[in-house]
């Protein structure tokens, strides 16, 4: 593979997991919004915003691997 389309790919790879990583952080922070209101699912959505908080983690990492 030429070094030029390498460079594409990791940046295209790179802008991917980016985008991911926002969206899954952006998903934690809608739960922990909504676990805010003290109703019966207060739990179920602190817990849902726990989760999306480690999903968010992995294409971070994976991102910061494809940058290195």
């Amino acid at each position: 593979m030429p070094r030029n389309s390498r460079k594409v790919f990791l940046g295209i790879a790179a802008a991917l997991l980016f985008s991911l990583m926002l969206w899954f952080a952006n998903l934690a922070m809608a739960q922990w919004f909504f676990a805010d209101f003290h109703n019966g699912f207060a739990k179920v959505h602190a817990g849902w915003g726990n989760q999306f908080a480690l999903l968010a983690l992995l294409p971070l990492i994976a991102l910061l691997y494809t940058l290195r």
